[in-house]
């Protein structure tokens, strides 16, 4: 009687090399590695900032609005000079957003820090010559 490989008797070489051919083809296929996946991590360069950690920039304005009302309330500032400095703390915060829209860079939120120092620090001379 014939064997799988059509011959009488003794397996031919040829049966063997099909044999481990088809074994070695088709136990790759089986094992699969589970899919490598990255984790969700923030997309803003912010959060891998090794700097101190600061305020954010909507809590700085805030406070500056603060300041302002409260020299305009107290008569430190005209009312000239509160809409003068108003109008720089919504000029930055229309700045934050427009630059937030796509994630804020670590040179955007300098920028943004700067500005904000600066009218704090105008808000303060501001309410001193009067």
């Amino acid at each position: 009687m014939p064997d799988a490989c059509g011959q009488k008797g003794d397996v031919p070489m040829r049966c063997l090399v099909l044999a481990c051919l088809f074994v070695a083809t088709t136990a790759p296929a089986q094992f699969r590695a589970p899919p490598r996946t990255t984790p969700n991590l923030p997309r803003s360069p912010i959060a891998f900032d090794p700097a101190p950690a600061r305020p954010p920039i909507g809590r700085d304005l805030g406070d500056v609005r603060d300041r302002i009302e409260d020299g305009r309330d107290n008569g430190q500032l005209s009312r000239r000079d509160a809409r003068r400095l108003r109008r720089g703390t919504d000029r930055i915060a229309a700045s934050a957003d427009r630059y937030g829209s796509d994630g804020l860079s670590t040179a955007e939120a300098r920028e943004l820090e700067a500005r904000a120092s600066l009218l704090r620090d105008q808000v303060g001379l501001a309410r001193g010559k009067r």
